[in-house]
């Protein structure tokens, strides 16, 4: 691997660190220092991935003479990033509890689809007209940037595997699609770039990248996650009861879901969100109880389900965010990149949503948070090594990672500053809002 290819391939003498044990020491150094900063940081405006950022940063010496997104890393980069979207996009899905969540479901499209168009065209408006790209370039810029991340927003999703709040569930939720529903996005740019046919008047890419893309992905999703729920639900019904959602179960549906969806040439991101979906719905509506969970002795299989792949998801985290700030020690931040970051964040995002979310039972309040925590990460560095992994110029590749970049490092700051305090105090005026509610029902009674 590129990546190894300055490693020394002896070892060192004694009383020298050799280079596999200092990375021993930093790996260790590195996962005590997550285990304390997930329950120190609840409470505090000081994130994890500011942590993480800086570890990186503080690194990049090391890694920015073996990595290179612009070449021959482009590919590592990609793979990397495509597994940690895998593991959130999945992990995201087995939460929404879609059997309690009709409207819900609703909210969720509008802000993945509705919004996304919306975001995709006035970022790619002010991106020509401030950083003065081209209209193609423009909208890779956009597409690259429009998806929510749903590593970084671990924080504001669903808590637990009942959690109905609102909020929550739209920010899961938008996370988990629009990560895959950028990409037709992804596709037009190319499409305007040459690298892609486009056909007469787009039809080419509208049925390729669009409905079979999507529609062909979410049937891969939706047979994988439904089949594999209602075999297991069957044979508990048939007497098995010591057949458990094992974590492998989970691992085993992912990693096939995507295969399928990527040899199938549809998107494969979209077949493990709905493979998600599916398989926690048909199960929760197919399953017998035991006589275990008739009585709750049992263990909450979906559940440690969950939990599993929020650690997963976690650790992926971990090495996401350190590679943004590995990047960011290559570029020059401007001011023009953080220009664009604030009208994303303080302007286009907060409209596309409240816009989205027009009809729809949500309060002030929640639009305003759900506008506010668009969280950019993981995703668009996904996005940016693909391009540049598959044939983007080196020029194209520099200009987009100078801005891409600072706009995560941004994200990663803003929103890591603020989500612990706002979402804090949106529960308590929820929950204060129950308890009036509650005490109004109790006196009309």
């Amino acid at each position: 691997m590129a990546i190894l290819s300055k490693w020394p391939k002896k070892a060192a003498p004694l009383g020298h660190l050799s280079s596999t044990e200092f990375w021993y020491i930093f790996a260790g150094f590195l996962l005590i220092t997550f285990g304390v900063l997930r329950q120190w940081s609840e409470k505090s405006p000081i994130t994890p991935a500011m942590v993480y950022f800086f570890l990186g940063l503080l690194c990049s010496p090391m890694f920015l003479d073996r990595i290179d997104l612009h070449k021959k890393d482009a590919g590592a980069l990609e793979a990397i990033s495509e597994f940690i979207v895998i593991i959130s996009v999945f992990s995201a899905a087995l939460k929404l509890k879609l059997k309690h969540q009709e409207r819900g479901t609703g909210r969720i499209f509008r802000l993945a689809i509705v919004a996304m168009i919306l975001t995709v065209g006035a970022s790619t408006w002010v991106a020509m007209g401030l950083l003065g790209f081209s209209l193609p370039l423009a909208l890779l810029l956009a597409a690259i940037l429009a998806p929510t991340d749903p590593v970084l927003a671990a924080s504001v999703q669903v808590d637990h595997k009942d959690d109905r709040d609102v909020v929550r569930q739209a920010l899961t939720g938008e996370a988990g699609v629009n990560d895959s529903s950028a990409f037709p996005f992804v596709y037009l740019a190319v499409c305007f770039l040459g690298f892609r046919e486009l056909g007469s008047y787009g039809l080419t890419w509208i049925l390729r990248d669009v409905l079979y893309g999507i529609g062909g992905a979410a049937a891969i999703g939706l047979i994988c996650g439904a089949g594999t729920a209602r075999g297991i639900a069957k044979a508990r019904a048939h007497g098995y009861e010591s057949l458990v959602l094992d974590d492998f179960v989970a691992v085993g549906l992912m990693a096939i879901s995507y295969g399928l969806g990527v040899l199938s040439h549809t998107y494969g991101f979209v077949a493990v969100f709905v493979a998600g979906l599916a398989f926690r719905w048909f199960f929760e509506r197919h399953n017998v109880e035991t006589e275990e969970e008739k009585q709750g002795t049992s263990r909450d299989n979906l559940g440690e389900m969950i939990r599993f792949h929020d650690q997963v998801e976690r650790f992926g985290e971990v090495l996401g965010v350190m590679v943004v700030g590995s990047l960011t020690g290559s570029i020059d931040f401007n001011w023009r990149a953080l220009a664009f970051a604030g009208l994303l964040f303080f302007l286009i995002r907060p409209a596309a949503t409240t816009l989205s979310l027009l009809g729809t039972k949500t309060t002030f309040n929640q639009k305003a948070l759900i506008g506010w925590l668009g969280i950019r990460g993981i995703g668009s560095i996904y996005y940016l090594a693909h391009v540049a992994a598959h044939g983007l110029s080196e020029d194209f590749t520099a200009k987009l990672t100078e801005i891409v970049v600072p706009v995560i490092v941004a994200s990663i700051f803003l929103h890591g500053a603020t989500s612990n305090f706002l979402m804090s105090r949106y529960r308590k005026k929820a929950r204060a809002a129950a308890g009036e509610a509650a005490m109004g029902t109790a006196g009309n009674a």
